[in-house]
């Protein structure tokens, strides 16, 4: 699949942005945002996992991801992005959660492969977060992308074989907020799972 939103692992500034961000062949400007060229930054019903709670966290991703870039464009970067950058950290730690804990109610064979592949991706969004409020104002510049790219194949490889094992009555429906460390902790029993 042609991506029009590659994941770089170089670091880039972009000094200019109304200019626009480059994405590919392309670039991503105001104008671009409003037409189809940028749908892949889209949430659609090909990655659907459950019509519900699952895909209604998966679609604030996809959205969070998209102001990072429209803040980036407009120039009123720094305190919509920290805004993100800490929604983010949250959404991912609740949504993952979330996941976690209806896999393991649900008894999901593959549930430790998948809560790995959670952990590694909320390290790295912690590093590049952390490089960011360290002064390094470029660690963030493909975050947007990462977080679309990672989502749109971990949905498809990941969340979508759990469908046939996780049912409605597994998913704990309420705000990502209380499915938060402070929240969930006292849940963590002694079967030597770490859940935090």
């Amino acid at each position: 699949m042609n991506r029009p939103f590659p994941i770089s692992n170089g670091r880039k500034s972009y000094s200019k942005p109304a200019e626009g961000l480059p994405v590919g062949d392309a670039v991503l400007n105001d104008e671009s945002l409003k037409t189809d060229s940028v749908a892949y930054l889209n949430w659609d019903e090909s990655i659907s996992v459950d019509g519900d709670i699952v895909d209604a966290d998966h679609k604030s991703f996809f959205e969070i991801s998209k102001v990072m870039i429209e803040s980036k464009l407009s120039g009123h970067h720094e305190l919509i992005l920290e805004n993100c950058l800490s929604m983010l950290e949250d959404y991912v730690t609740g949504h993952f959660n979330r996941e976690e804990l209806a896999m393991r109610a649900a008894n999901y064979p593959r549930l430790y492969d998948h809560k790995n592949k959670h952990d590694q991706f909320r390290n790295r969004i912690r590093r590049m977060t952390s490089e960011y409020r360290r002064g390094d104002k470029s660690a963030v510049d493909d975050l947007p992308a990462l977080v679309v790219s990672w989502f749109r194949s971990h949905i498809v490889t990941d969340d979508v074989p759990y469908k046939g094992w996780v049912q409605s009555t597994h998913w704990d429906k309420r705000p990502l907020y209380f499915l938060m460390p402070h929240e969930m902790s006292a849940t963590n029993d002694d079967d030597g799972v770490e859940w935090f």
